[in-house]
């Protein structure tokens, strides 16, 4: 892999981040503000869901579960 795809690669990844912080910051918002009550159970499931979509290719090498 040359520099220039590793960089493009890494900010790939900084982007994805980026726009996973949103979407939970988005979700929370309700929460936050104080005009919803927190469902803990289906918090933990949801983030669960989407390490274990974000993990796949890594899980796949190294064959381990995330418990939280």
């Amino acid at each position: 892999m040359t520099q220039e795809e590793l960089q493009a690669q890494r900010e790939a990844f900084d982007d994805f981040a980026c726009l996973q912080g949103q979407a939970l910051n988005r979700v929370l918002e309700p929460w936050y503000l104080g005009t919803a009550k927190m469902n803990y159970e289906v918090l933990v499931e949801t983030l669960e869901w989407i390490v274990d979509g974000m993990l796949t290719p890594i899980r796949q090498e190294r064959l381990f579960k995330t418990d939280v």
